[in-house]
Parts: structure tokens; C-alpha cells; sequence
């Protein structure tokens, strides 16, 4: 069974928006991991592989592969015009309707509860889905 997911999930104050492979979004999202580089590094090993956009864009032509797959979905965290981030369910099996998840959000947009609110969104989109 394939998994439809939807491309816009929204939150009170997020919206969150599925990537996709465009240079837009290699740029959008390599320009603000370049940014909080030495805060994300501490958390994230894959930080230290993205030396330019051209990662970025590889790393989303995966991530499509998998979703197609139904075996992930990442979105980007976005608060009015601003990208703050990503979040994404990973290891996905439908007859569960289980996966993990994981996040990160730029320093600059943190403690603000957008990861919190994320992860909340997600989750009902995917516990109970409409």
C-alpha cells in the first residue's frame, strides 16, 4: 500500500511544506544550514558533508526517491516567509502507521516551540489521518 502525502501540512503559527528537488530548494535550505553551520554541527553528523549546494540537491533527489517509495516524507518548517528548518518521518511502515522522526531548526529560530509544533502537526497527520 503506497502512502499519498500531502504536500502542505499547517500548524497554528508553521506551515509546513514537502520539499522537492528544485535549485530553489537547495539554495533555500544549503543557505541556512551555511549559516547555523557550527550550532547544527553539534547535533547533526551530515552537516559536515553539505559543503555546497549541489549537496543539498543531491540529498533531495534521495529523499524524493524514498518518498515515492513511501518510505519518507520531509517538509521544511516555514514561519510566515521564513524557512527555519526541517522535519521528516523516516522508516515508515503503513500497516503500523509507524516511523521515526526527526528535525532540526536553525539556532536563530529556536526556543520558539516551532520544532514542538512540528512535531505535533506531523503527528496527527499521520496518527489520524483525514
Amino acid at each position: 500500500m503506497s502512502i499519498k502525502f500531502k504536500t502542505t501540512l499547517k500548524g497554528k503559527r508553521i506551515t509546513l511544506k514537502q520539499t522537492k528537488p528544485t535549485i530553489k530548494m537547495a539554495q533555500t535550505m544549503f543557505s541556512l544550514i551555511d549559516s547555523d553551520r557550527k550550532h547544527l554541527s553539534k547535533f547533526l553528523s551530515w552537516v559536515d558533508l553539505t559543503k555546497k549546494v549541489e549537496d543539498s540537491m543531491k540529498y533531495l533527489f534521495r529523499k524524493e526517491e524514498e518518498t515515492k517509495l513511501g518510505k519518507k516524507v520531509e517538509y521544511g518548517i516555514w514561519v510566515d516567509d521564513d524557512y527555519v528548518g526541517n522535519i521528516a518521518m523516516f522508516d515508515i511502515k503503513s500497516d503500523t502507521r509507524s516511523g521515526e522522526i526527526g528535525y532540526w531548526v536553525a539556532s536563530r529560530f529556536g526556543s520558539k516551540g516551532y520544532a514542538t509544533e512540528a512535531l505535533k502537526v506531523l503527528e496527527k497527520r499521520f496518527l489520524y489521518p483525514t
